[in-house]
C-alpha cells in the first residue's frame, strides 16, 4: 500500500488535474460509511465534536458529516487550472448477495465543459515546437465532443477516436531494438505525405497510419522521384535570372528550402498567419511563376525598367 501524504491545496490541485485528463474519471475509494467508521475509531475526539454520542455499529453510519463525502470531494477538494464544469456520482459494487455490504465504491466524474491550453506532442519542448492549442471537450449524458483550435489561425481540428499511441511517444519508450526495427519497417512502407514526423503517426492495430488531419488525403509517391529535376531547374533558372540582373534578394521560408523562395524578396516583415508559405499571401514562394506573373505585365520592347522583385502579394 502507498500512502500519501500532502498539504491540502496539493491534493486538490492533484484531483483536478487528474479529472481534467479525461472526459470521464473513475476513481475507487473507501465508502462513506468506511471512512465514518474509521474516524470514530481511529479520530474519536473528532467524532466526538462532530456527534454527541459514539457507536461502532455499521447502520449507524455514515455520520451526518460523513454523507456523500465522496460528491464533497469532487465538488470541494479538486482544483484545476483550467476552465471546466463537471458532474460526479457515485457507483456502488453490484457483485455479491444483495445484503452484502461494501467497503468501497466508485466515484465517476464527468467533464461536462473544459477549455484547457495544450501543446503540439508529447515532450514537444523537445523538439523545439511552440505552437499552441485549445482544446475544447463537451459532454451530456447522451454524447461527447472535443476539438482542437489552432491559435495562430483559429483552424478548427475535431478529435476522432484514434484507438492507438503516437510514434514519437513509442520512440520515446526506449524500445527494444527489434520492436524499433519492427516499427521502421512499417513506416517505410507507408505512402509519403508531407508532414511525417512522428506525432502524425499512429501505431493503431498493429501497423503505422498517418493521421495529420490538414495533410492526410494527398500523398506524395508519384511527385517524389522527380524532386531531384524540380530543385535543379529552380537552381538554373534562378542562376539565369541572376544573370539579366532581377535577382535583387529572396523572400524567407519557416524551414529554409533553397530556391523556393528565391528572387521573390518582399518588404513585408511578417508574420503570415498560416504555417504553408506556399499559401501565405506576404510573399508567394513559387519563384518561376512569379517571374511570368512579373514580366507580364510589362509589353515587349517598352524602355520600361524591371521594378525591384518584391511580391506581386505585397500589402
Amino acid at each position: 500500500m502507498m500512502i500519501l501524504e500532502m498539504p491540502k491545496k496539493e491534493f486538490g490541485t492533484m484531483l483536478g488535474q487528474l479529472f481534467a485528463t479525461g472526459l470521464t474519471t473513475l476513481v475507487q475509494m473507501p465508502s462513506s460509511q468506511a471512512l465514518s467508521l474509521a474516524f470514530s475509531t481511529f479520530f474519536p475526539s473528532l467524532v466526538q465534536f462532530l456527534q454527541s454520542q459514539k457507536s461502532f455499529l455499521r447502520e449507524d453510519h455514515p455520520l451526518p458529516f460523513f454523507k456523500e463525502v465522496e460528491l464533497r470531494l469532487a465538488a470541494e477538494s479538486a482544483r484545476a487550472d483550467v476552465t471546466n464544469n463537471v458532474t460526479a456520482s457515485v457507483i456502488k459494487p453490484s457483485y455479491g448477495p444483495p445484503d452484502l455490504v461494501h467497503s468501497w465504491q466508485v466515484l465517476k466524474v464527468d467533464i461536462r465543459n473544459l477549455t484547457t491550453t495544450v501543446n503540439h506532442h508529447f515532450d514537444y519542448e523537445l523538439d523545439g515546437h511552440s505552437r499552441k492549442y485549445s482544446q475544447i471537450c463537451l459532454s451530456n449524458k447522451t454524447g461527447w465532443q472535443v476539438y482542437l483550435i489552432r491559435k495562430s489561425d483559429g483552424f478548427k481540428i475535431p478529435f476522432n477516436a484514434l484507438h492507438g499511441i503516437s510514434l514519437i511517444a513509442l520512440l520515446r519508450m526506449d524500445l527494444l531494438p527489434e520492436m524499433k526495427d519492427m516499427l521502421y519497417d512499417m513506416f517505410v512502407r507507408l505512402p509519403l505525405y508531407e508532414d511525417m514526423a512522428p506525432w502524425n503517426v499512429l501505431f493503431q492495430g498493429g501497423k503505422l497510419t498517418y493521421i495529420d488531419y490538414d495533410t492526410k488525403d494527398v500523398t506524395f509517391n508519384k511527385m517524389v522521384p522527380a524532386a531531384y529535376q524540380v530543385m535543379s531547374m529552380l537552381m538554373n533558372y534562378q542562376r539565369t535570372v541572376s544573370d539579366f540582373g532581377h535577382c535583387n534578394g529572396n523572400a524567407r521560408n519557416p524551414y529554409g528550402f533553397p530556391y523556393i523562395s528565391t528572387c521573390v524578396e518582399s518588404s513585408f516583415d511578417g508574420p503570415c498567419k498560416v504555417d504553408n508559405c506556399y499559401s501565405c499571401l506576404c510573399h508567394k514562394q513559387q519563384s518561376v511563376g512569379y517571374f511570368r506573373t512579373l514580366l507580364s505585365q510589362f509589353h515587349v520592347g517598352t524602355i520600361h525598367a524591371v521594378p525591384r522583385m518584391l511580391s506581386v502579394y505585397e500589402p
